[in-house]
C-alpha cells in the first residue's frame, strides 16, 4: 500500500458577472465573488479548474485553499462551492455561456471571516468523486457568495507574486492494489461511517467462540492438575487426535 500527497494549482480560472453576462475575465489577476440581492440583483462567481491527470486510488484529506486579497463584506460571509456540470475555457467563459453546478452533488457551505491577506481552506473530498471518470481528469469548480451586499476578491493563477498566494488543491492518494502503482482513472472517496455503523462493524469483528464437536477430545486443566476427558463444549485448550 502506497500513499502519496498531491498538490495541484489551477490550469484555468476566471470570474463571471451576472450584470455583464457577456464579459470575459480569463486574464484577470483577481477573481471577484459577490452577491447583491433586491431590486437590482447581481452575482459574481469565481471559476477554477484543476487538472487531476491520472490521479487514482483512495482520495482523502482533499483541501482547497484560496488567498483573499480584498474584501467589502460583512464580518463573516458564507461561500458556496460546487463542481460544475461541464467544462469551461477561461478565455471565453461568460455568465451567459457558463454551465450550472452538478445536480447530483450538494454545494459545500464555506463560512469565512473575509480579511484581506488571509489564506482560507475547505475540505472538498466529496466533490472529487467521479471527476476523473466524467470530466476527463479536470475538476471544474464554481464559488459563489450567499451573504447579500458582500464582495471579496481572491488571487488567480495570473496573480503576480509568490506561488503560495495562488489557489491550491492538496489531497492524499492511497493505492490499495498491492502493486505500488496507481491505476489511472479510478477515484474513490474514503469517508468515516456514522458512529452507529462503526459500532456495528466493531461488534461484527469480535472473535466468536467456537464450540468443540461432540467427538472432540478435550483436556481440561483443573486446580489439582487432573486430566479429564469430556464431550461437553467449552473454552479450554483443545487437542484433537
Amino acid at each position: 500500500m502506497t500513499t502519496v500527497q498531491e498538490r495541484k494549482v489551477p490550469v484555468g480560472d476566471s470570474w463571471i458577472d451576472e450584470a455583464n453576462p457577456t464579459d470575459t475575465h480569463g486574464a484577470a489577476e483577481e477573481l471577484s465573488i459577490g452577491v447583491e440581492l433586491g431590486a437590482d440583483p447581481d452575482e459574481k462567481h469565481a471559476l477554477i479548474a484543476f487538472d487531476l491527470g491520472h490521479t487514482s486510488g483512495t482520495v482523502t484529506n482533499a483541501k482547497l485553499s484560496v488567498f483573499v486579497i480584498t474584501t467589502d463584506a460583512a464580518p463573516q460571509v458564507e461561500l458556496r462551492l460546487a463542481r460544475m456540470i461541464s467544462t469551461f475555457d477561461e478565455s471565453t467563459v461568460t455568465w451567459a455561456n457558463s454551465q450550472p453546478a452538478q445536480p447530483h452533488l450538494p454545494e459545500i457551505a464555506w463560512n469565512i471571516i473575509p480579511t484581506g491577506g488571509v489564506k482560507t481552506s475547505i475540505d472538498i473530498s466529496t466533490l472529487l468523486q467521479g471527476a476523473v471518470d466524467f470530466d476527463g481528469g479536470i475538476l471544474y469548480l464554481r464559488i459563489r457568495l450567499r451573504t447579500s451586499g458582500s464582495e471579496i476578491a481572491i488571487t488567480s493563477k495570473e496573480t503576480v507574486g509568490a506561488a503560495n498566494l495562488k489557489a491550491t488543491l492538496r489531497f492524499d492518494v492511497t493505492d490499495s492494489s498491492g502493486d505500488g502503482e496507481l491505476s489511472p482513472h479510478v477515484v474513490t472517496i474514503k469517508t468515516k461511517p456514522p458512529s452507529t455503523v462503526r459500532a456495528k462493524i466493531a461488534k461484527s469483528k469480535t472473535k466468536k467462540k467456537v464450540k468443540a464437536p461432540s467427538h472432540t477430545k478435550v483436556d481440561i486443566e483443573t486446580p489439582n492438575d487432573v486430566s479429564t476427558e469430556t464431550d461437553a463444549p467449552c473454552d479450554p485448550k483443545i487437542t484433537t487426535n
